[in-house]
């Protein structure tokens, strides 16, 4: 049986609300007794419980433009990049004019590109908030076959820890890993599951180095949402 002084610990430790130092403690404890792990798992799917019978928060609309303004803008620096790397060959070349109308071409071609191959849509869209609240991610999930994590707000993350995405449609099947990442920065993760649905539950946990050892987040969430379809 586990002491109520660990336990309570634990709780914290599932809520987020330990200090690093301690949270490194009880992982080390974490990942050498199985009946902690699953105490953890086990308090995790209860707060999640929990958190599914609040209403959902409306999303701002403006916020959405928002994304979908960075999301172009970010494509067009993309094309404009790739045109200006031939930049320093043609300048060596000895013919501006050549230059000049190549790089003209390639502008032209970018923004033609831009025009008939418009960025995908996202099937789902999800914010995930830490527990005060604080937006930190967003997911963009491509029918199941694709997710895309922006890090708005990622944490400092430790070299002995990663950060690991999960998603969950049902309680039969479960949270579902998408991912273990050991930066912060923005990813796309390549995926094969069931078209997503409204309410879906998306998180990001932080997890001993290399993810999870029970297959089923463990660690403190470092944000959590539903899956909005866009528009």
């Amino acid at each position: 049986m586990i002491p109520s002084e660990l336990d309570a610990s634990l709780q914290e430790y599932v809520l987020g609300l330990l200090d690093p130092e301690e949270v490194l403690r009880l992982e080390d404890a974490i990942r050498e007794d199985e009946a902690l792990c699953r105490r953890v798992a086990a308090l995790r799917e209860q707060f999640a419980a929990i958190d599914r019978t609040s209403d959902p928060a409306a999303t701002d609309p403006a916020l959405w433009s928002r994304i979908e303004a960075s999301l172009q803008s970010s494509l067009q620096a993309q094309r404009t990049e790739t045109a200006l790397d031939a930049a320093p060959a043609l300048r060596r070349s000895g013919k501006p004019m050549v230059f000049a109308a190549l790089l003209a071409v390639a502008a032209a071609l970018a923004g033609l590109a831009l025009v008939l191959r418009p960025a995908p849509t996202p099937d789902m869209i999800a914010l995930l908030a830490d527990p005060e609240g604080t937006v930190r991610f967003i997911v963009e999930d491509f029918g199941g076959n694709r997710v895309d994590l922006t890090s708005l707000a990622p944490p400092d993350l430790p070299q002995t820890a990663s950060l690991q995405v999960w998603t969950k449609w049902s309680e039969e099947v479960g949270p579902v890993s998408l991912g273990v990442l050991d930066a912060t920065g923005s990813v796309s993760l390549d995926t094969d599951l069931p078209a997503p649905i409204e309410g879906q539950l998306y998180e990001v946990t932080l997890e001993q180095r290399g993810g999870s050892p029970t297959g089923r987040p463990t660690g403190p969430i470092i944000g959590v949402g539903t899956g909005q379809q866009p528009g």
